[in-house]
């Protein structure tokens, strides 16, 4: 009968650790992705009103510097009005995903070796489309989450060993009556046969 207690609070502990982990695991890692992307779109949004009023080399590379992107930040101007297209700091991303945002003006987001980049269009005032591209390293898009999932990992191994010695403990006041009774009429029934 303990046993059979514990081996029932060992499967019904588990089950429920693992419906509520897991979940809670995919969900820390979602969060950390949308922090690393949504720190991108705020250094592309930086950009952004330098783009709109310029598009001189000198002045955009002192705007992508002091936007302050460790990883790499990278601005694609398109070529027209005689001058030819424009690149500042280093592109990651293919062309055809360039100019596809640029074809779209919508952002998006593309594997590159490493992570990923944002590429933000943004329009200049000559009616034409910029690209801002901010690169993700992989590294900030796991951060935290392998610490996140040990901590749940370890919040859930100890659920489990907590239920299975609170069992354990049960199971024996329940079962310890029982062996007394058993022991009981053993040595009563012993008695009356002498």
């Amino acid at each position: 009968m303990r046993w059979a207690l514990v081996k029932v609070s060992l499967a019904v502990t588990t089950m429920v650790v693992v419906a509520f982990a897991v979940p809670l695991g995919l969900v820390i890692r979602e969060l950390a992705r949308d922090r690393a992307f949504s720190s991108a779109e705020r250094e592309a949004a930086a950009v952004a009103p330098a783009l709109s009023i310029t598009t001189d080399r000198d002045q955009l590379e002192r705007v992508v510097a002091s936007a302050g992107s460790d990883a790499g930040m990278a601005v694609h101007l398109p070529a027209g009005d005689g001058q030819e297209a424009l690149e500042l700091g280093r592109r990651r991303a293919a062309e055809a995903d360039i100019a596809a945002v640029r074809k779209l003006g919508r952002a998006s987001t593309t594997g590159v070796p490493g992570g990923s980049t944002l590429l933000q269009p943004v329009a200049l005032s000559t009616g034409k489309i910029a690209v801002v591209e901010v690169y993700v390293p992989e590294s900030d898009v796991t951060n935290g989450v392998g610490t996140a999932w040990a901590v749940l990992a370890a919040v859930g191994v100890a659920l489990i060993l907590g239920s299975v010695a609170v069992a354990d403990r049960l199971g024996v006041r329940m079962v310890r009556p029982a062996q007394r009774l058993v022991l009981l009429l053993y040595t009563s029934d012993a008695a009356d046969e002498h």
